[in-house]
């Protein structure tokens, strides 16, 4: 449990950056299509030969717990943008 929040606070400044700068529709699909991928291939792990079986859905719950974790700051950004701008609209500040 401890890595992830690391992770996200060693990623989450330089990630609000690059949503600044790059928009915040790609990296939501991007991190949205690989958490999506990995919970697909969490379930196919019972298959697995071996190791494996332990391995592989401990790498893909990490995957899938890091992608949400840096899809809370683009998300909560837009959400934040989208509310924003009509409201400043209306009230003319």
């Amino acid at each position: 449990w401890l890595p992830f929040p690391i992770v996200g606070m060693l990623c989450a400044e330089k990630l609000g950056d690059f949503t600044d700068r790059y928009g915040r529709g790609p990296f939501i699909i991007c991190f949205t299509l690989v958490a999506g991928f990995f919970c697909v291939l969490l379930p196919e792990v019972d298959t697995a030969p071996g190791m494996w079986r332990v391995i592989l859905p401990i790498a893909a719950y990490s995957v899938v717990d890091i992608c949400h974790d840096m899809l809370v700051t683009p998300t909560r950004a837009m959400v934040n943008d989208e509310i924003a701008d009509p409201l400043v609209a209306a009230t003319g500040a």
